[in-house]
């Protein structure tokens, strides 16, 4: 696997941070049509500890992009951007966080009990086949692009594409990954390394994602001194990958980064 994937041309101003955690590749579609404006760098998250993700991504930033550079994370993504925003502030211009998940324990149900609404009891049965195989088949991607289908009816409001991007998908590093972020949230920490963070940060939402973003925006607002939200109607979890917010969104980024 390329680590890390650049787009355009040098300098690299802007970094792409993924989601997952481990879903590798899910940005490269932002990438490439943010690079029509502006250098963009893609780094992979290879490490199965939160400690080795940002030792990694610091290396690769500073090997490879014109620090300091925006960070544009989604998801899981967003988190990461914020842990490495609150420990390497020299490095970074601004974050934009996208579709970033509940920032405490309790607004994680709510968005289990949303996806759960939108899936008929059939296909609520299909996924949780699928999660229980994915542990167990020799190609996790194909599990992947099994949920992608279903995924589709929680996340997106009118997705326009149906490909999923994702590359090297690693189940082990998943689990362990996201058993640490969980402690991270239910123990503060990951509000404290809000609190560090000095540089400009834009959370873009979609109001259609099973994210709450009323908590997202309220809990943000209250510990960030300079942050601005902004919601996108019609919109899921993924906005480059909506019919109805496409444009939208990377008007919004474009004006962000340049």
């Amino acid at each position: 696997m390329e680590n890390p994937r650049t787009y355009g041309t040098p300098p690299f101003s802007v970094a792409v941070i993924h989601g997952g955690p481990g879903a590798c590749g899910d940005m490269m579609p932002v990438a490439e049509e943010l690079s029509k404006h502006a250098g963009i760098i893609e780094p992979m998250q290879t490490l199965d500890t939160i400690d080795g993700l940002l030792k990694e991504m610091a290396q690769i930033l500073e090997n490879n992009a014109a620090v300091p550079l925006h960070l544009v994370g989604h998801s899981w993504g967003a988190w990461l951007s914020i842990l490495f925003a609150s420990i390497h502030p020299g490095m970074v211009k601004s974050l934009i966080l996208v579709g970033t998940p509940p920032m405490e324990i309790g607004q994680s149900m709510t968005v289990n009990r949303t996806r759960t609404s939108r899936l008929s009891p059939d296909d609520r049965t299909r996924l949780e086949e699928l999660g229980r195989m994915i542990d167990k088949n020799d190609d996790p991607n194909l599990i992947l692009e099994m949920m992608n289908d279903l995924t589709g009816k929680t996340d997106f409001y009118s997705r326009i594409s149906c490909v999923a991007t994702v590359t090297d998908f690693n189940v082990l590093n998943f689990r362990k990954i996201s058993a640490e972020s969980l402690r991270l949230r239910s123990s503060g920490a990951l509000l404290e390394s809000c609190k560090k963070i000095k540089c400009p940060v834009v959370g873009i939402h979609g109001d259609h994602d099973p994210h709450p973003y009323a908590a997202i925006k309220s809990i943000l607002k209250g510990i960030i001194k300079d942050f601005t939200f902004i919601l996108l109607d019609k919109c899921g979890h993924y906005p480059w990958n909506e019919m109805y917010s496409k444009n939208r969104f990377f008007s919004i980024i474009h004006d962000l980064i340049v």
